[in-house]
């Protein structure tokens, strides 16, 4: 290979890293298009289940030791109620109930999971036929946490593919089913 056509192939490869990276930095068309009123309610219905799905379930306070009072699992299991009711279709309530009520008794009986939440929500894929939809969002989840009560604590974070399907009822969205998997290049 002479020495000009080494320089044309190393330029297109020069030129090909160029393009990728630019395009790596341009948002996902779905996160530039308007919405509808009804894309907008139901991201907020998915924004709000995905937060809750990581706060819900954890303790506000703890005793000097570590422990959890009993007062404080109770407000926490009637949190976990009236969360159901405000996002989750009677069809999935109980459901998410159980499911959330044994992740409130694997953390106030010693993990020391002191907070959670969601944030960066980003490609987002909205579809509605009807009184149905169903969403696709990425976003970053997070949970500070410590191996004991009183040692340093740290935050661990990750990007997660969340999926759920809603229902219309009465005027209000609610949620049907979801899912949820670590993005590609994420997870424990």
């Amino acid at each position: 290979m002479n020495l000009r056509a080494a320089m044309f192939l190393a330029g297109l490869v020069v030129a090909g890293m160029l393009a990728w990276g630019a395009f790596a930095l341009v948002p996902e068309l779905s996160d530039l298009l308007p919405r509808t009123e009804d894309q907008d309610a139901v991201a907020a219905v998915a924004e709000r289940t995905v937060i809750a799905i990581q706060t819900v379930a954890i303790p506000p306070r703890r005793d000097p030791d570590g422990s959890v009072p009993p007062g404080v699992i109770a407000a926490m299991r009637a949190e976990v109620r009236e969360t159901a009711a405000e996002l989750f279709a009677a069809s999935y309530r109980e459901a998410w109930i159980a499911k959330t009520d044994d992740i409130v008794d694997v953390e106030t009986s010693g993990e020391f999971i002191f907070e959670g939440g969601a944030y960066d929500f980003t490609r987002w894929r909205i579809d509605i036929a009807g009184d149905r939809a169903t969403v696709a969002v990425r976003c970053r989840i997070f949970l500070v946490m410590a191996q004991t009560f009183d040692t340093p604590r740290h935050r661990a974070e990750n990007t997660v593919d969340y999926e759920l399907a809603l229902e219309r009822a009465d005027g209000t969205w609610l949620v049907t089913g979801l899912s949820l998997r670590f993005a590609p290049g994420g997870g424990p």
